[in-house]
């Protein structure tokens, strides 16, 4: 069985409670259009004014649990990534528009977070403030080149990872996943044939991925 790093175990507890959050967010815009269609006031013409106020107030109040859900969705995404998870990144959503700030350490990861957030649905626009700030231990000579195929690379691999969460069949820390130049490498155990299938599946169908390396072993210890 596979032994898990204590920070992993705090990486994706913290990944567990922003989809806490983003569930509560899409109770909220439920609950909010429920409000929506119950009418108030003692007439006809108070129910139609006082509900043109409502329909008003309660779009608001929808608009701003969507945003805020599409900024928990992103950032679990960026929970997800690698080289993304110890930068700081704040994100602000105004409608389909994400504003990214903070700091990141190279402009792979920079370039980076702006394909993850726009992967996100709804986010249509990203306004990346992000600065670069080299880590004090690299020098310009052991930075890694920036590339399009770096970027592509991460992309693949969070939002395999994400699928892997989605997936009430599969435990994102049973499989670790890498990929290189659009090849995917999945390594770890799990307890049935059919759960790695399952994750083969699931890798082999995301965009951009042409091969996938599928290394998972089953878990002798669950037979």
């Amino acid at each position: 069985m596979n032994i898990v790093e204590p920070s992993e175990y705090l990486k994706w507890t913290l990944v567990a409670i922003l989809l806490s959050i983003s569930s509560v967010f899409c109770s909220f815009t439920a609950y909010s259009e429920e409000l929506g269609d119950q009418p108030t006031g003692t007439t006809a013409e108070a129910a139609a004014d006082t509900g043109g106020m409502q329909s008003v107030k309660n779009e608001s109040v929808e608009d701003m649990f969507v945003e805020g859900w599409r900024e928990g969705v992103i950032e679990t995404r960026y929970l997800m990534t690698d080289s993304l998870s110890a930068s700081t990144i704040d994100v602000v959503v105004k409608g389909s528009k994400a504003i990214l700030s903070g700091t990141v350490s190279s402009n792979v990861e920079k370039q980076l977070a702006k394909e993850v957030a726009l992967s996100v649905s709804g986010i249509e626009e990203v306004d990346n403030q992000l600065t670069v700030a080299p880590k004090e231990t690299e020098s310009p000579e052991t930075v890694a080149p920036d590339t399009s195929s770096s970027v592509r690379d991460a992309l693949i691999t969070t939002t395999i990872k994400a699928r892997y969460l989605a997936s009430p069949h599969l435990n994102p820390l049973d499989i670790s996943v890498s990929t290189h130049k659009g090849v995917v490498e999945l390594k770890g155990e799990v307890a049935t044939e059919a759960q790695k299938d399952l994750a083969f599946y699931i890798a082999q169908n995301i965009k951009s991925v042409k091969e996938v390396h599928n290394l998972v072993e089953l878990d002798s210890s669950s037979s």
